[in-house]
């Protein structure tokens, strides 16, 4: 009887044990405690903390954050950053230290939070451009960009983002050129987000105290403005909206600008930054205008110009069983190559899908599970965003239906 009694109470203390460990990894992990943090107002540790809180678990584990005297901040929420830690502090310091023109120190490393120590100067502003001191990029990208300068020097710029890419350009027959090349490059890597701006030109640094590293706030007055006055069923504040989304593009992507609408007002839209105009991308904003509204669309704005409103038949289909031919959202080409490629791959297998037009599958998995998370890191890595694509298909089945939420968040 002593002896089962001890063995329960030796059961239960093991137990306590892995309850109290699992609640202090939990609490110091994700939880974030900024009551003694110095400098920053209590509506800043608000803003943080709800940032922190936003963020996948996995990306929380890197969450960075510095903070100047004045109160002012700066805070890495990039899941997809693979620098090394001292390389994240260091350009999350000169993002802070070119936002306040002042000192700046770490206050949250690896989603945990530091006791303040003012930094030493970490951003510099040569005239003359050293690759040492180029601002947010990694050490291996200084290392790609320096060999880069040294193969050539004829018409060459270098964009920067304070995300950490970069776009280079070289050998082009005009500064001009090279210019344009160079944020276009940038962008395409970072999404098209319009962060990007231009670093150096051939060796001079144009970069300097003054420079705007949030670009993407500018709103950008184009050549021929988009005049939705004569638009049906959209509410002054639609139009309003899809101007101002329209107006926040570069040229390129205002060449490929298309919307849908219904007839009860409300709308969908879409620009494909990097493929040319076609029917493909009327097709694809119909289909997520169908799917969001689960009303009939017509195109209001194709290629970037003002259209007459027709209403559209059905284009978004729901079979039960993968046909390539019906995959929404994405071209007609990938229709074919991919989606051929998936119906003839073998073992379990899924594919996953942005309403913006990536697809991606993986298979050969031992189980449906392994399948669906593979398709959906390939997908995600792919667009370069987190929590933009769904699964669309497991082996033959379709899993994607009229309620398929086609823009995921995770937890």
């Amino acid at each position: 009887m002593n002896e089962q009694l001890r063995k329960v109470r030796v059961k239960f203390r093991y137990a306590l044990c892995v309850i109290f460990i699992g609640m202090s990894v939990t609490t110091s992990v994700f939880a974030l405690d900024l009551s003694d943090v110095p400098h920053a107002s209590d509506q800043i540790k608000e803003s943080i903390v709800k940032e922190f809180n936003e963020l996948e678990k996995k990306c929380r584990k890197s969450y960075t954050v510095a903070i100047s005297k004045s109160g002012q901040f700066w805070g890495s929420n990039e899941c997809k950053d693979k620098s090394k830690k001292k390389e994240r502090q260091r350009r999350i310091l000169e993002i802070c230290e070119h936002k306040s023109q002042e000192p700046c120190g770490i206050v949250v490393s690896g989603g945990r939070v530091k006791k303040f120590k003012e930094s030493d100067q970490t951003i510099h502003y040569p005239e003359t451009l050293a690759i040492s001191k180029i601002p947010f990029i990694s050490n291996k990208a200084r290392k790609q960009l320096d060999k880069h300068f040294k193969e050539s020097n004829v018409n060459i710029a270098l964009a920067l983002n304070r995300g950490g890419g970069w776009g280079i350009s070289k050998n082009k027959k005009s500064s001009a050129e090279a210019i344009n090349n160079a944020l276009d490059t940038c962008e395409w890597y970072d999404n098209d987000r319009s962060r990007c701006f231009i670093y150096a030109l051939g060796w001079d640094v144009v970069f300097d105290r003054s420079t705007n590293i949030y670009p993407e706030r500018d709103v950008r007055t184009p050549e021929t403005p988009l005049d939705l006055s004569d638009v049906p069923y959209l509410s002054d504040r639609s139009k309003e909206s899809i101007i101002h989304e329209y107006n926040k593009m570069n040229d390129r992507c205002r060449k490929s600008y298309t919307v849908a609408i219904t007839k009860s007002g409300n709308f969908a839209n879409e620009a494909s930054c990097r493929a040319e105009p076609n029917q493909d991308s009327q097709r694809a904003v119909l289909e997520v205008c169908e799917h969001m509204t689960k009303e009939t669309c017509g195109i209001v704005v194709f290629n970037g110009e003002v259209t007459e409103f027709l209403e559209s038949d059905q284009n978004i289909l729901y079979p039960e069983s993968f046909v390539a031919s019906m995959i929404p959202f994405v071209s007609d080409e990938d229709r074919k190559q991919l989606g051929k490629g998936y119906q003839n791959a073998k073992g379990h297998k899924a594919l996953a899908l942005t309403p913006d037009g990536v697809l991606r599958y993986s298979h050969n998995w031992s189980s449906s599970a392994k399948a669906k998370k593979s398709a959906l890191e390939l997908c995600e890595n792919f667009a370069r965003l987190s929590n933009r694509c769904f699964i669309y298909a497991v082996g033959s089945d379709v899993v994607f239906d009229k309620s398929t939420n086609i823009t995921p968040k995770k937890d």
